[in-house]
């Protein structure tokens, strides 16, 4: 990877990351909300907070993998699969440019995930 395609990447983790904490701070101030009114109001508050709490979650997660991406990127590992440590396509990146794994490992992890026994293995969550 060049050192423009790197520059590049970091622009946009950078931007999504503001993104992001800018979206996390909103759920949280929907979390503050006081459950008034009747039953059927605070359902509607109770479904709300649920909502935001599991956006909270998603977005806290896509959080950590660009942090580690940019940590990647400052120590120039930016774009080496996390499992089999081959290059992780351009393309790939350019859709998820947090992804910490190649399609391959990719596959294999969310394979894993969905495993009867319900474990994840060590790579399946890098984070």
């Amino acid at each position: 990877m060049t050192a423009k395609q790197q520059d590049t990447f970091k622009k946009i983790l950078e931007d999504r990351r503001a993104e992001l904490c800018r979206d996390i701070e909103a759920q949280r101030e929907r979390l503050n909300v006081d459950p008034l009114g009747d039953s059927m109001d605070q359902v509607r508050v109770v479904a709300e907070r649920d909502l935001a709490l599991w956006k909270i979650d998603n977005s806290s997660a896509i959080l950590r993998l660009i942090e580690r991406s940019l940590r990647n990127i400052r120590e120039e590992t930016y774009g080496i699969c996390a499992h089999c440590e081959e290059d992780i396509p351009v393309k790939r990146l350019q859709a998820v440019p947090w992804s910490p794994y190649c399609v391959t490992c990719q596959h294999r992890a969310e394979g894993e995930d969905a495993a009867p026994h319900g474990g994840r293995t060590a790579f399946a969550i890098a984070s």
